[in-house]
């Protein structure tokens, strides 16, 4: 079965919680990382412990625009299980220290 299609909506207000007050609502990264979740090929996970490419790349995208490791890894879980998709998360997981999901 095929993944729902990830609107940008959805990526502004997941990730705007945290974002939003650095303008990541008028920047390209939501139409980037739209385009990342919805590219069937960059959700694969080859091993396990291993990342989805589109989960490392957001991740990594966050830390350099915004801010440090940890915050880029919590706002990454939650997109990720927001969108039901946590298993993409691979190491994601263990930088994201006291992770929540928050529905």
């Amino acid at each position: 079965m095929a993944q729902p299609i990830v609107t940008e909506t959805t990526i502004i207000e997941t990730l705007g919680k945290v974002y939003n007050q650095f303008g990541f609502e008028q920047s390209p990264l939501p139409a980037r990382f739209a385009a990342l979740l919805n590219d069937p090929a960059k959700s694969v996970v080859e091993d396990e412990g291993d990342a989805s490419e589109a989960a490392a790349e957001i991740r990594k995208t966050l830390w350099s625009y915004y801010t440090g490791g940890g915050a880029s890894a919590s706002s990454t879980c939650q997109l990720f299980h927001v969108l039901g998709r946590e298993n993409e998360l691979g190491w994601i997981k263990g930088e994201a220290r006291g992770f929540i999901y928050i529905p």
